[in-house]
């Protein structure tokens, strides 16, 4: 019996460095995973991700601008010429803006749409030519200011566009004294 005692004790001894290798193992390894734990799950909570939407908005509104407009000159007229000029005037306007070109009676006194007035620029000479501004090159479509009845009334594109406007001397030509005639008309984009 005796021997067996001893055979349990060294057992025992045994068993009891066993565990305190395994005690040091287990505190040398376990911060290691705790750590290890850690490291993932935090790395997990940085992906965590919140979403939402953003609306982007833009508003076209109707707008238009003349772009340029190009003086009509008649020059080298006689008692007998027939003065005719045209010119062009470019218009942009939003694309799909109705718009109207108007050109009022000018600054000659007693003028009017169908009937302006060039006056003379030497002073003293109450001569005037009386002349026409027309929409068409036959002359026959007056340009004036009253929308939708003498106006050119057009649609926009976006971009620049282009429109002739001619003009031809009515009377005063058989008795004008040498001497330059001129008129200033306000063009005007109505939209």
């Amino acid at each position: 019996m005796i021997q067996r005692m001893g055979e349990n004790r060294s057992d025992h001894l045994a068993s009891k460095v066993d565990i305190r290798s395994a005690s040091k193992f287990f505190l040398k390894v376990m911060p290691v995973i705790l750590l290890s734990a850690y490291g993932s799950f935090s790395a997990q909570a940085s992906t965590v991700t919140a979403a939402t939407q953003m609306t982007v908005q833009a508003a076209v509104v109707a707008a238009c601008q003349i772009n340029s407009v190009e003086s009509l000159s008649m020059t080298g007229l006689t008692f007998s010429s027939t003065g005719t000029s045209s010119g062009n005037l470019s218009v942009t306007c939003t694309n799909g803006t109705s718009y109207s070109i108007l050109l009022d009676a000018g600054s000659g006194t007693s003028a009017t749409t169908a009937a302006r007035v060039l006056t003379a620029a030497t002073s003293g000479n109450t001569n005037t030519l009386t002349y026409g501004l027309y929409r068409d090159s036959s002359y026959t479509e007056a340009w004036g200011n009253t929308v939708g009845t003498d106006t050119l009334d057009e649609t926009g594109s976006g971009v620049a566009q282009s429109w002739p406007v001619y003009a031809k001397i009515l009377a005063g030509l058989t008795t004008a004294p040498v001497d330059s005639y001129t008129d200033t008309v306000n063009v005007t984009v109505s939209y």
